[in-house]
């Protein structure tokens, strides 16, 4: 088998390394608000309330910055562990956001447990 060059391996490499970089280009978050953000994507802008997509509540200002564009309709944001596609984003109200408290029981000796 012959070896691979290093100008092939580098060319591959300086490649890949434009392709991320052209996806983080053309997804970014351009202004915040205390109770709403937006996102770039393209040239598309998108309005995301924090009431609708309570995972960015809390999040700091780097958090909300680090958004790449995974797919051409996936987005990331690695350091909040959020993932969202743009339907999800144009659409809000087609996935709505369902949370119910898990019901209590009550143990012998007045412990509590959380049936799931």
């Amino acid at each position: 088998m012959a070896p691979v060059s290093r100008g092939c391996l580098s060319r591959s490499v300086r490649v890949q390394t434009t392709i991320v970089a052209a996806y983080r280009a053309v997804c970014y978050t351009p202004r915040v608000s205390p109770t709403v953000f937006w996102l770039m994507v393209g040239e598309r802008e998108y309005f995301l309330p924090f009431d609708e997509f309570p995972w960015f509540r809390g999040a700091t200002l780097e958090r909300l910055f680090e958004v790449e564009l995974l797919h051409e309709t996936h987005l990331s944001w690695p350091g909040l562990d959020v993932d969202l596609d743009l339907d999800r984003i144009e659409h809000p109200e087609r996935y709505p956001l369902v949370a119910r408290r898990r019901p209590e029981t009550s143990k012998p000796g007045g412990a509590t447990e959380t049936r799931e």
